[in-house]
């Protein structure tokens, strides 16, 4: 299949493409903690970079961009869920269930939020961040479709629109003191502004590099 090329600039943050992996990689290339880890492994940063986007029978990795492959994957994996069901309740509001209750379950995540047929059912937050740090053993480091398997170099972790983001951070570190990553060479969450879904405009995102 034929891939998407772009030109990006490592000056700017924003993606030259309404694309939510183009853009991620333009908002992690610009913070300094992946420039310190571009710096670590070696890798040269030039005034302007030439990104090949992949998809289909392409992927992995998403991108490929300075000789590296970047994989990209929204972390809780429940967060497109929760968009979909917001949009469906727009105007009435709702009760925001934890992942812990309903995984990336629409149907589960419809039933919690009726503001006036549901009522708001507790969840732990060590339960919380246990089912986020299993989901992430499972289905991104430990599963035939991991993340952590060659070409992939540097894996984008897309927080976005998470009602509870010290939890995912949490959940994402224990899962790392646990199982050490076998060929990825960086892991960085990229966490937008709770409220900002607009990948292609500021404010830029925070950076946080979990591996190495």
């Amino acid at each position: 299949m034929p891939k998407d090329k772009y030109i990006v600039s490592p000056a700017n943050v924003v993606s030259p493409v309404k694309d939510k992996e183009v853009a991620l990689f333009c908002a992690a290339v610009n913070a300094p903690v992946t420039r310190a880890l571009l710096q670590s492994l070696n890798v040269p940063l030039p005034k302007s970079i030439e990104v090949s986007h992949n998809t289909g029978g392409d992927d992995p990795p998403d991108i490929e961009a300075l000789g590296l492959g970047w994989e990209c994957t929204e972390f809780p994996p429940n967060q497109s869920a929760l968009n979909v069901v917001h949009k469906e309740m727009k105007g009435t509001g709702m009760i925001v269930p934890g992942y812990s209750q309903t995984g990336s379950n629409i149907g589960k995540i419809r039933e919690l939020a009726m503001p006036y047929t549901a009522y708001p059912k507790p969840w732990a937050v060590n339960d919380e961040i246990k089912a986020l740090k299993e989901v992430f053993l499972e289905k991104i480091l430990g599963t035939s479709k991991s993340k952590d398997v060659a070409p992939n170099d540097i894996l984008l972790l897309d927080q976005r629109n998470d009602h509870w983001p010290e939890y995912s951070e949490a959940a994402l570190k224990q899962a790392l003191a646990e199982q050490k990553p076998k060929r990825l060479r960086g892991i960085l969450l990229v966490r937008w502004p709770t409220k900002n879904i607009d990948y292609s405009k500021p404010p830029m995102p925070e950076v946080v590099q979990l591996f190495p």
